[in-house]
């Protein structure tokens, strides 16, 4: 996946779950 994809998912997703990743 591209880096500006990632970049929208981690901002999509809430911060609870972007420290899982």
């Amino acid at each position: 996946m591209d880096t500006d994809m990632l970049l929208e998912h981690k901002t999509k997703l809430p911060k609870p779950m972007k420290m899982q990743f």
